[in-house]
């Protein structure tokens, strides 16, 4: 493995100041990135405000979420994605993650690089990703363009999220070739023979590659070059004909081995395993010959060959052995530097020039399967980027099918940053609060594939509950942790009646009506309370002075409405929202007292409406203009990364109770028809 390694020492350095100086070229930059006066087409429900604020060029990073859908879909599902928690923490902005920037530092750069080494030996082994290379082929008939290009290309088409172009070909193919010969150079240059026994040619139980069968195995060691492990080449002949036979393949030894560690007083993993294929296991007699692979000669190692003479019922076909060491090193010093590019780790759609005039319709299909499925442009997608058939009316269509097909993602990259569910999915599948988390993820996912008004959001008519979430509730959910079963129900489902955020705004003694207030307006209405200074606080300790310890919640909080100007301003808007839970309790549980026998009562107004209870509030909020822009108001912020306090008076007012999924699509399609 040196000659990975050897290259990585001047790959990081390039790497990290080639990101390093993109990420100070575009933050010097003041381009603009295109006024918010857009070529969307006016719906009957929607008024086009033609005043916006002009948003500078940005060039925002992949969020690890967004990092490890786009390589799992490459590799069709089979990725281990516990690599991604080296990857810096992402911060928020206006409350989502996908458009924020943390510093790129040389930490930062290494930690990428750590990432994308461990991301090249998964995709170096993924049979997806390998598909286009032809694993039949002996390992000294493989080139660049038989196994390495396909490859290359499949893996880059993904990574950069359009094709790659032919300069950029060229370069990997010259990168990956020199990598090839120094690593031929570097493997062969041992003087000492190499140390190694064949032990056995016969049965191994299941457990070995996942089978049963019929494997050569034994040892191989270099005395001039310990840590690495060497490559064997296997052969089989008919027992008695001449040379050296027929090649199967080669095997890696870098198995563990102690007692070959103990005999010889070294450290390492020596050991080698290479499946025989079925086809020599007819019970007639063949000779299996091992060669080691690192001198300028190859020699047989000790005890070789050995004779092979066994009649299996094994059906079908054993692999026949992997990469070449050179080869796969250079293969994946190549992948290791498509993954640690910045048009990978960096959203060059979202920057002027990052992709090219003749990409254009690929920029629109990349920026969309971002968007909708945090990932590369699908098959479908990708044919009418080719074909440049995205114009204003496929991309609605192409919008609206990709939501369908990502449900699963929108609702928790978007659903579950703005709702707050979001941290509840990375706990325990077998939690409370994992459920919690999930009831809120799949009620927004069948709003979204339902097409039902953006009022669902707050009183859908049903929820998602498992055995765990059905007991907190009292309600009949799943048979069991992992059986979300949708249930009819009037109280819950809604935003503001999801535990999540119930249990998060109180503690285990009682409610806190100002926070649950203030995250309603943030959240629900997008209103943002003045800052406190320092005569807020010291009209907050007045008050506080005055109030009875005895006095009720309700009159409490009444004292703070009617004491000053200041303390009024903010609670007359916190409080008719947080009092209109407090039949919530502290578990997100319904009640009708308290413990001291008192009635629930709120009795406040909220936009003429009286609200006593949550389904009350449920009802009057459905009904406002302000949630109605809320909603569009945080798919901005999410799509465009609008600051909401200036969307607000910015883009489309929606004038009615338009179903989710066509206010997402006409904001992703506003979006991405934007003049670069």
């Amino acid at each position: 493995m040196r000659t990975l390694k050897k290259l990585n020492k001047s790959l990081r350095f390039g790497i990290f100041l080639f990101a390093a100086i993109g990420v100070v070229f575009v933050y010097q930059s003041c381009g603009k990135f295109g006024s918010r006066e857009s070529s969307f087409v006016q719906g009957p429900n929607i008024n086009i405000n033609n005043f916006c604020p002009e948003r500078k060029a940005m060039l925002p990073r992949l969020t690890p979420y967004e990092y490890g859908q786009i390589v799992n879909d490459l590799m069709g599902g089979d990725f281990d994605s516990s690599i991604l928690r080296a990857l810096p923490t992402f911060p928020t902005l206006y409350g989502f993650d996908r458009l924020a920037n943390p510093p790129f530092d040389r930490a930062s750069a290494e930690a990428y690089i750590n990432v994308a080494e461990s991301l090249a030996a998964q995709l170096t082994r993924d049979q997806s990703t390998l598909a286009g290379c032809n694993m039949k082929i002996p390992f000294y008939e493989k080139t660049w363009d038989n196994c390495a290009l396909p490859v290359v290309l499949k893996a880059g088409r993904a990574l950069y999220r359009r094709p790659l172009r032919a300069s950029e070909v060229a370069d990997f193919k010259a990168f990956f070739l020199d990598s090839l010969a120094l690593g031929h150079q570097r493997i062969r240059t041992s003087v000492s023979a190499i140390q190694g026994f064949l032990d056995s040619v016969g049965n191994r139980p299941t457990g070995t590659f996942g089978q049963a069968g019929v494997y050569a195995s034994g040892w191989a060691y270099d005395p001039d070059w310990p840590e690495r492990s060497v490559q064997v080449k296997i052969y089989v002949k008919n027992q008695g004909a001449g040379g050296v036979g027929t090649y199967l393949g080669s095997a890696l030894a870098n198995f563990p081995r102690p007692d070959v560690n103990a005999a010889l007083g070294i450290d390492g993993d020596h050991g080698f395993l290479f499946p025989i294929p079925v086809a020599y296991l007819n019970g007639a007699s063949f000779e299996v010959t091992t060669l080691s692979y690192g001198t300028a000669t190859d020699q047989p190692l000790n005890n070789s060959p050995k004779l092979l003479s066994i009649a299996s019922n094994l059906s079908g076909s054993l692999a026949t052995g992997e990469l070449d060491q050179p080869f796969k090193d250079a293969l994946s010093a190549t992948l290791v530097s498509l993954a640690a590019s910045p048009n990978f780790l960096f959203k060059m759609e979202y920057y002027p020039g990052g992709f090219e005039e003749n990409e254009e319709n690929f920029r629109k299909a990349s920026i969309l399967s971002l968007l909708t499925g945090s990932t590369f442009p699908d098959i479908e997608l990708a044919d009418k980027a080719e074909k440049g058939s995205l114009d204003l009316a496929e991309l609605k269509v192409q919008a609206a099918r990709l939501l369908n097909k990502y449900s699963d993602r929108f609702a928790e990259s978007f659903g579950g940053y703005w709702i707050g569910y979001k941290n509840n999915l990375s706990k325990d599948r077998n939690s409370l609060e994992f459920s919690m988390g999930e009831e809120g993820r799949l009620v927004f996912k069948e709003i979204l594939l339902q097409n039902s008004p953006i009022s669902s959001i707050l009183k859908p008519g049903y929820t998602y509950a498992n055995s765990i979430l059905g007991a907190h509730y009292g309600l009949a959910g799943g048979a069991s942790a992992t059986n979300f079963l949708k249930v009819s129900s009037a109280e819950r489902g809604g935003m503001l009646n999801q535990a999540h955020f119930l249990m998060r705004t109180a503690n285990s003694v009682q409610t806190n009506p100002i926070k649950r207030g203030t995250w309603v307006l943030d959240k629900v209405l997008c209103r943002s309370l003045p800052a406190l200074d320092a005569a807020t606080f010291e009209e907050i300790a007045n008050v506080q002075n005055k109030i009875d310890p005895n006095a009720s919640l309700v009159e409490r909080m009444e004292i703070h409405r009617t004491y000053g100007s200041r303390c009024a301003a903010c609670h007359f808007q916190i409080d008719p929202l947080g009092l209109g839970l407090e039949k919530w309790d502290m578990a997100g549980q319904f009640r009708s007292n308290y413990s001291n026998g008192k009635p629930v009562l709120s009795g406040l107004d909220f936009e003429g409406h009286k609200v006593d209870s949550p389904s009350e509030l449920a009802d009057a909020m459905s009904s406002s203009k302000d949630f109605r822009n809320c909603v569009r108001i945080k798919l901005a912020a999410y799509v465009q990364g609008i600051d909401p306090t200036q969307g607000s008076s910015c883009g489309r007012q929606i004038a009615s109770d338009i179903p989710l999924k066509e206010l997402a699509v006409d904001t992703i399609v506003d979006t991405i028809q934007e003049k670069k």
